[in-house]
């Protein structure tokens, strides 16, 4: 588990891997251990997985963290078609929506996915994407 001042991450109930955002406006270096933490898990697991964001409260991710994130996605397009099944975000502000907005602006994503605010149905959803790939 990694935890700092933007993000927690939960891997207790794999294959979801949970991503929950616990601050806002989060630095350069807060951002790329997020990415970083992306690419390990991208590396380190073998079978297929989902993804779950819980971004309830999340307000603010400046242009650069933005930029960053669509680049990791875009420089790990392949990767994280292999790997990831469906990625599922839980956001119940119309900020946070915006902000996905405009990471899925600068790099459209190549999985399935989801934007509900709330967590059991985004949960209930990943495990039904999962259930329907054999890993």
């Amino acid at each position: 588990m990694i935890e700092n001042e933007f993000f927690k991450t939960d891997e207790s109930e794999f294959p979801i891997i949970k991503i929950t955002f616990v601050g806002n406006d989060p630095s350069e270096k807060q951002i790329q251990q997020l990415i970083d933490y992306q690419l390990d898990t991208l590396q380190r697991f073998k079978e297929k997985f989902a993804v779950v964001y819980i971004g309830t409260g999340l307000t603010y991710i400046d242009s650069t963290g933005r930029y960053m994130m669509s680049r990791f996605m875009k420089n790990n397009i392949d990767e994280i078609k292999k790997k990831i099944v469906c990625i599922g975000f839980c956001i119940d502000s119309t900020i946070g929506k915006i902000i996905l907005s405009g990471i899925f602006i600068l790099q459209k994503p190549n999985y399935d996915y989801i934007i509900h605010s709330d967590y059991k149905k985004v949960e209930a959803w990943a495990k039904d994407k999962l259930a329907e790939v054999d890993n």
